[in-house]
């Protein structure tokens, strides 16, 4: 069920150097563009606890189970969560494993961090993976809430779901490289494990 590896993606077991950089800085936008980008960032930053289970191959249980590039489905349990690896051929929502830290904080901006129960010195740092012309839900983080990487979703651009503390959005553009959005769109942009630059509207 491995994904086909991104070139320059470090050996299956090993991790970086260093944790990510960040981004680099965002275009200007004015009102509520400079909010998205700020909710959809803030948004991957979320922590989570392996939720242990029956092994199939599927289930990770460490970060040597995972290899940079593998598409997981996160979903959770009462108080944690579980990642599962996918197709690489899905369309639907999904994570890619973009890097590997010791720490929950070595991932860098943009990116989810997953940790598992009882080591919190491995870490899986991921990337959401959206569709353009699809329209998605993402809850804000915070530190007390561990589920809310399996909290973003999909949903029907006619229906937004009521936001609250969280962002609806539909996806305009999505390229193999740094975003350059139009006036009155926000941005999500990863560079690992390939680059990957999103425009983003907000829905009402």
């Amino acid at each position: 069920m491995s994904c086909p590896p991104y070139p320059g993606q470090p050996p299956a077991g090993q991790y970086p150097q260093g944790p990510w950089g960040p981004p680099p800085p965002k275009k200007s936008h004015k009102g509520l563009w400079i909010t998205l980008g700020v909710l959809v960032v803030g948004a991957v930053i979320a922590g989570a606890v392996a939720l242990v289970g029956n092994s199939d191959g599927a289930i990770v249980y460490n970060a040597d189970d995972v290899d940079v590039g593998q598409r997981l489905e996160v979903t959770s349990g009462s108080d944690s969560l579980k990642a599962e690896k996918i197709s690489c051929d899905t369309t639907d929502f999904h994570y890619v494993v973009a890097g590997k830290s010791f720490t929950r904080f070595g991932c860098g901006l943009g990116y989810s961090t997953f940790w598992f129960a009882g080591n919190e010195k491995e870490v899986l740092c991921l990337a959401q993976v959206f569709q353009a012309g699809k329209c998605y839900h993402l809850p804000e983080s915070s530190g007390a809430d561990t589920t809310s990487l399996a909290q973003a979703r999909e949903i029907d651009c006619g229906q937004p779901v009521p936001a609250g503390e969280a962002t609806n959005f539909k996806v305009e553009t999505k390229e193999s490289r740094e975003p350059d959005c139009p006036e009155g769109q926000g941005e999500y942009y990863v560079a690992q494990p390939k680059p990957t630059g999103y425009c983003v509207s907000l829905l009402e």
